[in-house]
């Protein structure tokens, strides 16, 4: 089941700068439940949404978050990537 969510919080990482993270935060995008596939994201994050990368970095650029969207497409972007819920909310249409 595809839903919209908002990050409202910056992911947890133990590898992405805290720049970066931040840079999430109001950044909507389509996502699914995680189902244990997600790419690029620790254990940290697991219980949450699933995003297609090449979805996520549009949605970043889309925002103007262009330093953010540049750290997740080099050297490519990940297939998916795991965002935890406790950062995200569910946007109501």
């Amino acid at each position: 089941m595809t839903v919209l969510i908002r990050i409202i919080a910056p992911p947890p990482s133990g590898f992405v700068p805290a720049d970066v993270r931040e840079a999430w935060v109001g950044v909507e995008m389509l996502a699914e439940p995680d189902n244990g596939e997600g790419e690029w994201s620790s254990d940290l994050n697991a219980g949450g949404y699933v995003v297609k990368g090449e979805d996520a970095v549009k949605a970043l650029l889309d925002a103007g978050k262009d330093h953010a969207a540049a750290f997740w497409s080099t050297p490519c972007t990940p297939r998916l990537l795991l965002f935890v819920a406790s950062s995200c909310e569910e946007v109501r249409a």
